[in-house]
């Protein structure tokens, strides 16, 4: 299923999105998960595979989401950026690798910063390329 609905997902951004964009779009999708992986084995010393790795980021995407739309919620339509926020976005990121890698909170904690740091460097040059 989640294969499925990246191949979907994909299709749309292809068709919809500049051509340009749609390539970033798409090497960030690959890029990233190979990120997380190589941080994973790094810190774990267990072996992943893409998948685990591409589940753990949509793992903590979804759960970043479902926190930004309790905060909305709670915030009446606001939400102010600082320092409790991104503290609480990190650890949906730390849940979702633990989740889904299976590895302790400190690991998972060490992969999220790791990987946060290094795909947003990626995300920030692509986006500068373009």
């Amino acid at each position: 299923m989640h294969i499925l609905l990246l191949v979907f997902f994909l299709i749309a951004v292809i068709a919809f999105a500049p051509a340009k964009w749609g390539l970033a779009f798409c090497g960030l999708i690959v890029a990233i998960p190979l990120i997380v992986k190589a941080t994973a084995q790094k810190f774990s010393g267990a072996e992943f595979t893409f998948w685990d790795s591409a589940k753990a980021v949509a793992l903590a995407l979804f759960l970043s989401f479902v926190f930004l739309l309790v905060l909305l919620s709670i915030g009446h339509g606001e939400a102010r950026l600082g320092i409790p926020l991104l503290l609480a976005f990190f650890c949906s990121y730390v849940l979702g690798f633990k989740l889904s890698l299976g590895t302790s909170f400190g690991i998972s904690a060490g992969i999220a910063a790791v990987s946060t740091v290094a795909s947003g460097i990626l995300v920030w040059l692509v986006m500068a390329a373009l």
